[in-house]
């Protein structure tokens, strides 16, 4: 009976006395590289989410810039054969109508310009926007070397002018001479810089001369 009491006694100390040192150390070094490996994962999705971000805020941006200068591309129709709007490009500007204004009341056709300036130094591009009489914007700068505008004639055939005063007259069936379109089948802004895309624009309308008794 001794026996067992002294037993039941030593047991109640052993349940009182908790954990051993030993026992308490390991608990902690498992705690602590829990811990660590915890804050390495936030950290990184912190860091994933910061890059993301600033990965889709430029990425952004850059959409936003480009749809700028193509809007009112898209929207380029033919002047009369006499207009003061006949549409006219250069490796540096290009001037024209368009239903796609970025001001003025949409669906009206506007005179615009756009017209590129290259900086005087490094890669900056900035491009510029002039609606009618107004004075220009600046819509979009991008990274470029030497950009240039270049124009694709309905026979795929690319110049840096337009139009085209190299470009022969087409000849018809019975002899005539036709007209050659006014509005080209695609507009490219060239920027010579591998990390950057170009701008293309093609123009889907019929590029036919408006005739006069036509109003806008």
């Amino acid at each position: 009976m001794r026996l067992k009491r002294s037993l039941r006694v030593q047991n109640r100390n052993t349940a009182e006395r908790g954990f051993t040192l030993l026992e308490v150390i390991t608990v902690l070094i498992i705690a602590s590289l829990l811990s660590v490996v915890l804050m390495q994962g936030l950290s990184l999705v912190l860091n994933l989410r910061t890059t993301l971000g600033d990965f889709l805020s430029g990425l952004d941006q850059r959409i936003l810039m480009r749809s700028r200068v193509t809007e009112p591309l898209r929207g380029i129709i033919p002047d009369f054969d006499d207009g003061q709007n006949v549409l006219k490009g250069t490796r540096q500007q290009i001037s024209g109508l368009t239903l796609n204004p970025l001001f003025a009341q949409p669906g009206r056709a506007t005179p615009f310009s756009l017209a590129i300036t290259p900086a005087e130094r490094g890669n900056d591009v900035s491009i510029y926007y002039r609606e009618g009489d107004a004075n220009p914007v600046l819509i979009a700068t991008v990274q470029g070397e030497q950009p240039r505008f270049r124009f694709m004639n309905q026979g795929g055939l690319w110049a840096d002018e337009w139009p085209n005063p190299n470009e022969p007259m087409d000849i018809g069936a019975l002899g005539q001479t036709r007209k050659i379109a006014q509005v080209p089948k695609v507009i490219l802004i060239e920027l010579n810089n591998p990390s950057e895309p170009d701008i293309a624009v093609s123009l889907l309308i019929k590029a036919e001369r408006t005739p006069r008794d036509l109003p806008f």
